[in-house]
């Protein structure tokens, strides 16, 4: 009644009830309504729900525990009539990590309580919380302490669900692949050759994996420096052993690799002044593994086939090595005299090798065989260049990795440039493409930035010749921009090719084949 006075007891009690297979989660609480004569009230089946907020104990759960918590817990109140717990006329509307709210029509004892159902590392696999079950709650053995099936095993119920799993190793530890190759093959020039090496498997703290096949090179010393890419920064020293009698490289991994690591780097060596054949590269690492089963396995060994260090020696064909040209008139400036000719490295131009670039953009590409591939970058005014690989263009089983660099060669082209390959001006900048001569089944797609500004205005009366500008690629065995066509898109030049070099947009004066017939009053 509105008149009534009702006094409002609630206690926290520590002995639990007989409640055997339960979990409490939080202490248990009684709320008891009394009257004027202090007799206590029977409370249930209202119309109004009692809202009681109830503190959680310690949340130190594990995974799995946690994962039942969430399933199984909830606001529960003690029946006396059937001696149990039970959530009939309780729902739980609020529940955080540090109290939940009882929503009961009726007053008597409340906790929040889980059924106990089973636990990881019982033997008995429960699918709705656990992957497997192996009768203990140990990691490193296929069945984590979380009973999660771990990387690299199997679970298999051979005696089914009431008996403990059983795990075995289901992934052979490799090394599952290896891109290397250089950046030019010029006679005693310095020389990158780039590494990214993947793995299948972890790979523990002071692992050593061996490189060989680096044969020829003029890089003497017992060690020798490494950049390492942003990825494999920890895990790759920037020192590794160097030797250049075997050609054997050797490096500690500084931390414990996972399965989803590449390692990157590159190095710089010499090339040798005499003529090299190259050598194919092993990739090998003994005892390399974190932990059982695998840490009495090896790696083992994988075999690139490729051709780093190959220099085919021609002496130079003057005196005076730095000089070249059939009369020994023309000064190698940044280049590399090889027979009669001045060869330029990556970012020179030139036919003196006089005209150093700027890079204005870099970025790479790992392709993909079953899908087509397009890498874009952007240098100065927003110009962009991009190639597009088509689906099948490499081989299935082919890892390749594709470095686009952006020159700029502005702003004013060396005049030998202009002249060595018959009257063409850059009008653009130039984008070397690496691995350096690698091939493809399928022709690719070049977008190529275009300045029409830098293109030459006919000029004569009347006009008789046109700047034509198409794209060209870079022949360095004979220092000559070769025609590759193309058509203008805009401020590009769309272009295809079937292989990688450095490539720009050349205007070429072009004259009719046939001359305009005159006329006289």
């Amino acid at each position: 009644a509105a008149d009534s006075e009702v006094s409002v007891y609630m206690a926290v009690h520590q002995h639990v009830p007989l409640a055997g297979g339960m979990v409490f989660h939080s202490p248990i609480f009684s709320v008891s309504l009394y009257d004027a004569s202090e007799q206590v009230m029977a409370v249930k089946n209202t119309s109004d729900m009692f809202d009681i907020m109830i503190p959680l104990l310690s949340n130190n759960r594990t995974k799995n525990e946690q994962m039942r918590y969430e399933a199984q817990a909830g606001c529960k109140y003690w029946d006396h009539n059937m001696n149990m717990f039970s959530d009939e006329g309780c729902s739980s509307p609020q529940h955080t990590d540090h109290y939940i709210v009882c929503s009961c029509n009726h007053l008597t004892m409340f906790a929040v309580v889980q059924n106990e159902t089973g636990a990881c590392g019982d033997g008995i696999l429960e699918g709705q919380f656990e992957q497997c079950d192996d009768g203990n709650a140990i990691s490193g053995d296929g069945c984590n302490s979380d009973c999660e099936v771990e990387s690299y095993w199997s679970c298999a119920q051979d005696n089914g669900n009431s008996q403990p799993s059983v795990c075995t190793v289901s992934t052979v530890p490799a090394f599952t692949g290896a891109i290397v190759h250089d950046s030019n093959d010029l006679q005693g020039a310095s020389n990158t050759i780039s590494v990214r090496i993947f793995i299948s498997a972890p790979m523990r703290e002071g692992s050593v994996i061996t490189m060989s096949g680096f044969v020829g090179s003029e890089t003497e010393g017992s060690t020798i420096d490494l950049a390492v890419n942003e990825a494999s920064e920890g895990l790759v020293p920037n020192i590794s052993n160097w030797n250049q009698t075997t050609g054997t490289l050797e490096i500690a991994l500084e931390r414990g690799a996972q399965v989803s690591d590449t390692m990157k780097f590159s190095f710089v060596v010499t090339n040798p002044m005499h003529d090299n054949e190259g050598a194919n590269v092993t990739v090998s690492c003994g005892s390399c593994l974190v932990k059982e089963p695998y840490s009495t396995l090896s790696m083992g060994s994988i075999f690139k086939q490729t051709e780093v260090l190959k220099v085919s020696y021609q002496a130079p064909a003057c005196t005076n090595t730095s000089l070249f040209g059939a009369d020994c008139a023309f000064y190698c400036v940044h280049g590399t005299v090889v027979g009669s000719k001045c060869v330029c490295p990556d970012g020179v131009f030139g036919a003196t090798c006089n005209q150093v670039a700027t890079l204005l953009a870099s970025d790479h590409l790992l392709l993909n065989a079953t899908t087509s591939n397009t890498l874009s970058i952007s240098g100065r005014r927003s110009n962009t260049a991009s190639f597009t690989i088509p689906e099948g263009a490499i081989a299935a089983d082919d890892l390749v990795e594709v470095t686009m660099n952006l020159w700029d060669l502005a702003p004013t082209p060396d005049a030998a440039l202009q002249t060595e390959a018959g009257g063409i001006i850059a009008n653009g900048m130039a984008v070397v493409m690496a691995p350096r001569g690698q091939t493809f089944l399928k022709d690719i797609t070049l977008s190529l930035p275009y300045d029409s500004a830098a293109v030459p205005t006919p000029s004569g009366i009347p006009t008789l010749s046109t700047w034509e500008p198409t794209g060209h690629w870079l022949d360095k065995s004979t220092g000559i921009w070769e025609d590759l066509g193309g058509s203008i898109n805009g401020q590009f030049v769309d272009t295809q090719t079937d292989h990688f070099t450095t490539f720009a947009v050349m205007a070429e004066e072009k004259f009719p084949t046939t001359m305009p017939a005159f006329t006289t009053a």
